[in-house]
C-alpha cells in the first residue's frame, strides 16, 4: 500500500511538472496530505488484520481443546456403555435361569421367606465383625451400583448369582448405603433411555424389578411423570 502511494505520488510529480514546468509548494503539500491519510488508512488496516488474525488462532486453539475434550468423553461413554451392556446380559441371564422356578409351590417343610429374612437379621444383630465372604459381597455391591441400578431385591438376587450366600448378600445390600428410592429414579431413567414407557407402564416395570410400589412411584416422578 505504501509502495502504491509512493508511485501514485511520483506520477502526481511528474504530471504536475509536465503542465507547469515545474512543482509548486501548494502542489507539493496537498500530495504529501494525501500520502499521509493513504499511511493512517493502512496502519489502521494492518492493525485491524492484526487483530483478526490473534482472534482466529484464539478460535483455532478453543476449537482444538474442544474437540480432545469431546473425545475424551466419547471414549468415557463409550467405555461405561460396554460396562452396562455386560451387567445388563449377566443380569438377563441370571432373570431367565431363574424363571423356571416362577410359580413353584413352596414347600410345607420349608420356612417362610418372610420368617427366613427376619431370622437372617436378627443372626446378623448378634455378629461383631463382618465376615470375608460380607466384606466381599459388599465389594461386589459397589462395584454393581457404580455402573448401573439396582433395586434391594434384584441386588440380592444379583449377588446370589456371583455365589455368594443369601446371608453375604443380604448383609452387604444393608450396608452398602444405597437409597432405594434414588436407586429407583436411575433405574427409571436407565429404562427411557433406551426406550419409551408410559407412567403405569415404567412403574410396572421398576416393580418387576423388585422396587416397592412407593419406591417405583418416585422413580417414575424424578423422570418427570
Amino acid at each position: 500500500m505504501k509502495n502504491q502511494w509512493l508511485v501514485a505520488l511520483c506520477i502526481g510529480c511528474i504530471a504536475l511538472s509536465g503542465c507547469s514546468g515545474k512543482i509548486t509548494q501548494e502542489d507539493y503539500d496537498a500530495l504529501q496530505s494525501s500520502y499521509d491519510i493513504a499511511e493512517s488508512e493502512n496502519s489502521a488496516y494492518q492493525a485491524q488484520v492484526e487483530s483478526l488474525e490473534a482472534e482466529k488462532e484464539s478460535l483455532e486453539s478453543e476449537l482444538s481443546q474442544k474437540s480432545v475434550d469431546l473425545e475424551s468423553a466419547s471414549q468415557d461413554l463409550s467405555q461405561k456403555a460396554t460396562e452396562f451392556e455386560s451387567l445388563q446380559n449377566e443380569y438377563t441371564a441370571y432373570k431367565e435361569s431363574m424363571s423356571v422356578y416362577e410359580g413353584l409351590p413352596v414347600p410345607e417343610s420349608e420356612t417362610p421367606k418372610a420368617e427366613e429374612e427376619s431370622k437372617e437379621e436378627s443372626k446378623e444383630e448378634t455378629k461383631s465383625d463382618p465376615t470375608m465372604g460380607e466384606r466381599n459381597a459388599l465389594s461386589k455391591a459397589d462395584d454393581y451400583l457404580s455402573v448401573m441400578a439396582f433395586s434391594r431385591k434384584g441386588l440380592i438376587k444379583q449377588l446370589e448369582y456371583e455365589g455368594f450366600s443369601n446371608e453375604e448378600a443380604t448383609y452387604a445390600v444393608d450396608n452398602c448405603g444405597a437409597d432405594w428410592n434414588e436407586q429407583a429414579a436411575k433405574k427409571a431413567e436407565e429404562y427411557l433411555n433406551v426406550m419409551s414407557f408410559s407412567r403405569s407402564g415404567l412403574i410396572s416395570q421398576l416393580k418387576y424389578e423388585g422396587f416397592t410400589k412407593k419406591q417405583a412411584e418416585y422413580g417414575a416422578s424424578a423422570v418427570g411423570y
